[in-house]
C-alpha cells in the first residue's frame, strides 16, 4: 500500500506550484481570434464584412460558423453557403459564443500525454454551457454569460494538465481517475490565476474560482455561480447513470421539473454541438493481444447481441449489451470521450440515441471496439433502451 506521504503525485503537485507562484508555468494564452471578435463587435462602427474579415483566418472556426448556421433550429430557411450568410443568420452574440468555444477547445484538444483527460473536461464544458444558457433566462441570468460561464468552469483543470505536460518529467502511471483527483485538488487555485491572467469579467471570474465551492461564496455574482454549479452537477449526474436518462436529475433539488424538462428537449441542439466541436484524432489505442474472433461480451454483466449501428454514414455491429453500455465493432473509429449520434437497428425499431464513447481500441486485423455508453435517454428513446435490455437478458431459473 502507498501512503499519502510517499505518492508519486505530490511532489509533483508542489512543483507546479512552485512554478505557479514564481510565474514559470505556461499557461494557455486566451485565445487571440476570440479576443479580437469581441473587440470588434464592440465597435459600433464594426460590419458583418470586418468580422468575416478576420474569422476567415481560422478555417476551423468558418466550418463551426457555417455547420451551426445550418441547423435544423433554422426550419426550412436555405442554406447557408458564405460565411456573410452564416453570421448574419446566428446573430453576433451566438458567432461570439462559437468562437470562444472553437478557439478554446483547439487549445484542449492539442496532443499530449493527457489529451483524452483534456477532451473528457472539455467535452463536459461543452455540455455544461449549453444546459447553463438554457436554464439562464428563467433565473434572471444572461444566457451569454452563462454559456460561457459554464464553458471555462474548468480552465483551471486544463491549466494543471498542460503544466504537468510542461514539466518535461518522467510522470507516474495512474488511472484515469486518480490524475483528475490530483487535478482537481489544483483546480481552484490555477483556475483563478488563469482568470485573472485572461481579465475575465468579475462574474465568469467568480464562477470559474466558486463553482465547485459554492456554498462558500457569498460575493455579488450567486445567482450566476449557482447556475454553473447546477449545470456542472447536472451533467455529471447525466453520465455517471447513463441508463437511467434525463429523469435522474430529480436526485438534484436545484432543478425543477419543467427544467429536467427543458435539458430532455436539448438533446439534438447538444448532437449538433458535440458534432461541431467533434475532435479529428480519435486517439485509437492498439490492442496488443487481440484475437481474430471478438469476445461474445466483455462488459461486466454483459449478454451477446448481433444488431446493426449507424453513425452518421458508416456503420457497426453491435455485439455486446450490459444495461449501461453497448459494444460496436467496426472499421472506423469513434473519437474517445465525446458524445456520437448513434442509430441501432433493432428488428421491430430503431432506438437513436447520443452515446458517450468511452473507449475505441484496434485488434489485430485492423477493426476498431468500441465502448459506448447512452447520454440522457428520455422517453421512447428510454423506452426502448429498457426493452431491448428486457428481451436480451437472458431468463434466470
Amino acid at each position: 500500500m502507498v501512503t499519502e506521504a510517499a505518492h508519486p503525485t505530490l511532489d509533483l503537485k508542489s512543483l507546479l506550484v512552485r512554478r505557479l507562484e514564481a510565474d514559470r508555468l505556461r499557461l494557455p494564452p486566451y485565445p487571440a481570434i476570440a479576443l479580437r471578435l469581441q473587440q470588434l463587435a464592440a465597435d459600433e462602427r464594426c460590419t458583418t464584412q470586418h468580422l468575416c474579415a478576420t474569422i476567415r483566418a481560422d478555417a476551423a472556426l468558418v466550418t463551426a460558423l457555417l455547420r451551426n448556421a445550418n441547423v435544423a433550429a433554422f426550419g426550412g430557411a436555405c442554406q447557408a453557403t458564405t460565411l456573410e450568410r452564416a453570421v448574419q443568420r446566428l446573430g453576433v452574440r451566438h458567432m461570439l459564443r462559437i468562437a470562444l468555444a472553437q478557439s478554446v477547445g483547439a487549445v484542449v484538444s492539442a496532443s499530449g500525454t493527457f489529451v483524452l483527460l483534456r477532451r473528457d473536461i472539455w467535452r463536459r464544458s461543452l455540455l455544461a454551457a449549453r444546459v447553463a444558457a438554457e436554464l439562464a433566462p428563467a433565473r434572471g441570468v444572461d444566457p451569454d454569460a452563462a454559456f460561457i460561464a459554464g464553458l471555462l468552469h474548468d480552465i483551471g483543470a486544463i491549466a494543471v494538465l498542460v503544466g504537468l505536460e510542461d514539466l518535461h518529467v518522467e510522470l507516474p502511471t495512474l488511472p484515469a481517475s486518480q490524475w483528475r483527483t490530483f487535478v482537481d485538488r489544483l483546480q481552484p487555485r490555477f483556475g483563478a490565476v488563469l482568470a485573472d491572467r485572461w481579465k475575465l469579467p468579475e462574474a465568469i471570474a467568480h464562477a470559474v474560482q466558486h463553482c465547485f465551492s459554492v456554498d462558500r461564496y457569498a460575493g455579488p455574482h450567486a445567482a450566476l455561480v449557482e447556475l454553473t454549479a447546477t449545470a456542472v452537477c447536472a451533467i455529471t449526474i447525466l453520465e455517471r447513470t447513463p441508463a437511467a436518462g434525463v429523469a435522474q436529475l430529480r436526485v438534484l433539488s436545484e432543478i425543477s421539473a419543467e427544467e429536467r424538462e427543458r435539458v430532455g428537449a436539448l438533446l439534438p441542439e447538444i448532437a449538433q454541438l458535440m458534432e461541431t466541436f467533434e475532435p479529428r484524432d480519435a486517439v485509437v489505442v492498439t490492442l496488443k493481444q487481440a484475437t481474430a474472433e471478438p469476445p461474445r461480451a466483455t462488459i461486466d454483466g454483459g449478454w451477446p447481441i448481433d444488431y446493426l449501428v449507424t453513425c452518421r454514414s458508416e456503420s457497426y455491429t453491435a455485439y455486446a449489451l450490459a444495461p449501461d453500455a453497448v459494444l460496436l465493432r467496426g472499421l472506423h473509429p469513434l473519437a474517445t470521450s465525446w458524445l456520437a449520434p448513434l442509430v441501432m437497428h433493432c428488428g421491430s425499431f430503431e432506438l437513436e440515441m447520443l452515446a458517450n464513447i468511452k473507449s475505441c481500441t484496434v485488434d489485430a486485423n485492423g477493426e476498431h471496439r468500441i465502448v459506448a455508453q447512452p447520454f440522457a435517454l428520455g422517453g421512447v428513446s428510454k423506452q426502448q433502451w429498457l426493452n431491448l435490455l428486457q428481451r436480451t437478458r437472458p431468463v434466470e431459473h
